[in-house]
């Protein structure tokens, strides 16, 4: 595995509050659409064992998700954010737009704004997500490339391998983030953890290739 025994232990707080844990599929549709958006949703075998839990950091959302069954999604286009995904246990085959992902918990996927979304997760899979606000992912692109050069949407390469330099460091950047929560309260709290969103959203820009990153 390339996911980091830290960055599970940090990802273990998400589990204290449960936005939902539920065996009805119609329920299970409802709570996940209300939490990204909505979509079809199709059910393959076995029992529902459904849950959703989400910690939200400045303008981060994090989430852990189950089904319990295996899945298909047709989610289309997320439009308003950009999402990251990665199994902490089982695996799904994520299409975003024309690219496939085998995504494991060594390699998470990376779906962009306007690319659309397919997902079939296997039974028994577990996946880290995190939601970014597209306005401000791609405010950090212009800020970085220039304003006059970004008229296009920003489109990621959707596979991110977790191992090597740059997978270790974004996994450093989201185990950060989850210890800042412990923070709350502390004076200045809010600008580190402001930082620490930022220097993520350019670790993406900077790291991920994308359309952008000649520029």
């Amino acid at each position: 595995e390339s996911m980091e025994a830290w960055l599970r232990t940090e990802l273990r707080q998400l589990y204290r509050a449960p936005l939902f844990v539920s065996s009805d599929p119609h329920e299970t549709r409802r709570h996940t659409g209300q939490a990204f958006k909505e979509h079809e949703l199709r059910w393959h075998g076995s029992r529902v064992d459904a849950a959703l839990y989400r910690a939200d950091l400045g303008a981060l959302e994090f989430f852990i998700l189950r089904y319990g069954a295996a899945v298909h999604i047709e989610a289309g286009q997320l439009d308003h954010f950009m999402l990251f995904q990665v199994p902490l246990r089982g695996h799904a085959s994520i299409r975003v737009g024309g690219q496939r992902v085998d995504a494991s918990p060594r390699v998470g996927a990376l779906v962009s704004p306007t690319q659309p979304l397919q997902l079939d997760w296997s039974e028994g899979c577990e996946q880290v997500l995190l939601k970014i606000s597209r306005e401000r992912i791609e405010q950090t692109c212009r800020d970085l490339a220039g304003a006059a050069s970004c008229g296009e949407p920003l489109v990621f390469d959707a596979a991110m391998p977790l191992a090597g330099a740059a997978g270790r460091a974004w996994q450093h950047h989201l185990g950060g983030l989850l210890a800042s929560r412990a923070l709350a309260g502390v004076p200045h709290a809010r600008a580190l953890i402001a930082a620490q969103e930022q220097t993520l959203i350019h670790h993406l820009l900077l790291h991920q290739p994308c359309n952008y990153s000649a520029r």
